[in-house]
């Protein structure tokens, strides 16, 4: 039986949560929302299958995909959203690659896949992202392995299955990436297994 002392404080009743409702109507461009990041200046960002949108807690407004506007998005299907140290993000598109959008001149950098180049994206099929201790740039494709972006010299290292290595990825179908606070990044996979990989 609990005991309790006298004058001893009591833990106050919790409050019950209280959620605001953002949807189609206030302005989101979809109704399905698959990822959301609060960035460092405390603006929050929906990944819809139509857009990206940035909300400032009074509005939103939508980036999307334009032919016409070569630094813009390149395409509309977003997976990932991840927060660099310079305050710039970094953005999955389902079926357009990798753009860095850049906070200073609210413009969009996109890194596609080139069959014609080694150096290219793996894939344009980008599902899950993570920047690591180091600031480099991990691209889960949903085909084609990781690719791991090094900002500073646009180098790409390319990660993938080989048969023949067992410490290879057991599977170029990427669904996550997380970072542990010991900086090792964990894979996830549609094969069952767990892979990690510190540095």
């Amino acid at each position: 039986m609990a005991v309790e002392q006298a004058g001893a404080m009591t833990a106050p009743e919790a409050s019950p949560a209280v959620f605001e409702h953002l949807t189609t109507t206030d302005g989101l461009p979809q109704s399905t929302v698959y990822v959301t990041l609060q960035d460092s200046q405390g603006f929050v960002w929906f990944g819809t299958e139509d857009g990206l949108v940035r909300y400032d807690g009074h509005r939103l407004f939508r980036y999307g995909y334009r032919r016409d506007a070569p630094d813009g998005l390149p395409g509309n299907f977003i997976q990932g959203i991840v927060e660099d140290a310079h305050g710039d993000l970094w953005i999955a598109v389902a079926d357009g690659g990798l753009a860095r959008w850049n906070r200073a001149t609210d413009r969009f950098t996109v890194f596609r896949h080139d069959p014609a180049k080694a150096g290219s994206l793996a894939s344009d099929i980008v599902v899950t992202l993570l920047v690591d201790d180091s600031g480099r740039v991990w691209v889960g494709t949903r085909d084609s392995g990781i690719d791991i972006l090094n900002p500073l010299t646009g180098k790409i290292e390319h990660l993938q299955h080989d048969p023949l290595h067992a410490d290879s990825l057991i599977d170029n179908r990427i669904k996550t990436l997380t970072r542990a606070p010991s900086g090792a990044i964990w894979v996830g996979t549609d094969v069952t297994d767990l892979h990690h990989r510190a540095f």
